[in-house]
């Protein structure tokens, strides 16, 4: 009987159009899958250092960008954004800008010093101050003009060290380094809304989420995280520390490198957060148990989210919102979202907007 039901469910529902031979094998989300205005698709393939182009019809065009260190070529990507008909790919340590028919425009090279570099409105922000090895620099909120150039500190924070307390130091005797490993450590979280008019930063230590109107650049308000304490799973931590220790036979052996534990008594107050397609913030606290091997997103239920509005008020769930990373876009009634086929390659998908959640059900991402 329950194979019966199966089937006529996958009858409904049966496989979704999607784009076909895209060879990307490593995992796509919608950090590096764009649907622009057109309806055209551009997907990164971070293995590959690719930029693929597809029509609004789902018909591959030339690549809009290859593997290489040249300006319209890149390398080692890690992220893609869409923003006023411009792409942008991320790489290590610069920024490369397509139009939204695919051409090249520019490379820029992006600011030292300074972390978690977002697209604004207009020009960018990002953060100075937050690096590990100066704990005792403020941690300051930087706006920047297209070009990188810093024209106005946003605010600014006690270091790490006055927020964090003192970092357990590694230990170094000959070859040998002994670091101190917690896999639960408290970041600062920068991101910005889908207007990229308001900025959200959660600080390390600290349990709220400040929110900026970039504009202006006034803080507006604040989302108080409580301070509920999840004990922090040390089953979880030894796993991963197992990881850590695991050896890497690619890397050259320079030094001998064993992790030990330093587990924290409770898990932070979030581990992350993520505006939407819906332009609702998506707050992820942590889970009491996190999956094992693979704790990902797409093990969280709905009770462990936390969804605002872009003020920070509680706001009445919409489908996008529980899909962050998996939905890229919507067209003519059609939702866009990352697709997995048998012979385990990674693509764009559509169906009709209406039956997103169930299609989604249906063909749930391999875990």
């Amino acid at each position: 009987m329950l194979v019966f039901l199966l089937l006529i469910h996958l009858q409904d529902f049966p496989e979704p159009w999607h784009l076909k031979d895209t060879k990307v094998y490593r995992s796509l989300s919608s950090g590096s899958a764009i649907l622009t205005e057109d309806g055209e698709i551009f997907l990164l393939d971070l293995l590959e250092s690719r930029l693929l182009h597809y029509n609004n019809r789902g018909e591959a065009l030339e690549d809009a960008a290859a593997r290489g260190e040249v300006p319209g070529y890149i390398l080692r990507p890690h992220r893609l954004i869409y923003w006023d008909k411009i792409l942008y790919v991320y790489q290590a340590r610069d920024v490369s800008l397509f139009s939204d028919k695919g051409e090249f425009i520019e490379k820029k090279k992006l600011p030292t010093g300074i972390s978690a570099i977002k697209k604004a409105h207009t020009g960018w922000i990002g953060l100075e101050g937050n690096a590990k090895q100066f704990p005792n620099e403020p941690t300051r909120l930087i706006a920047m003009d297209d070009s990188f150039n810093k024209i106005a500190e946003i605010a600014s924070w006690p270091g790490q060290r006055a927020r964090l307390g003192k970092e357990k130091p590694f230990k170094l005797e000959g070859n040998k380094v002994t670091r101190y490993y917690n896999p639960a450590m408290e970041k600062t979280i920068l991101t910005v809304d889908a207007t990229r008019r308001l900025a959200y930063i959660r600080l390390g230590g600290l349990s709220k989420v400040e929110i900026f109107d970039l504009p202006s650049r006034k803080a507006i308000g604040e989302i108080d995280l409580g301070n509920a304490r999840i004990p922090f799973n040390r089953e979880w931590g030894l796993a991963k520390l197992k990881m850590q220790n695991m050896p890497n036979p690619d890397q050259a052996k320079l030094i001998d490198l064993v992790h030990v534990e330093n587990f924290p008594d409770y898990f932070p107050s979030m581990r992350s957060m993520y505006f939407t397609r819906a332009n609702h913030l998506v707050i992820y606290k942590w889970k009491a148990q996190p999956g094992y091997p693979e704790e990902g997103r797409s093990n969280y239920s709905k009770d462990d989210l936390v969804i605002c509005d872009t003020i920070g008020k509680p706001a009445t769930p919409h489908p996008l919102d529980y899909h962050v990373t998996r939905v890229i876009g919507v067209h003519k009634d059609m939702s866009y979202f990352v697709y997995v086929t048998s012979d385990e390659e990674y693509t764009v998908a559509r169906c009709p907007s209406d039956q997103l959640e169930a299609v989604l059900e249906t063909w749930p991402l391999p875990k």
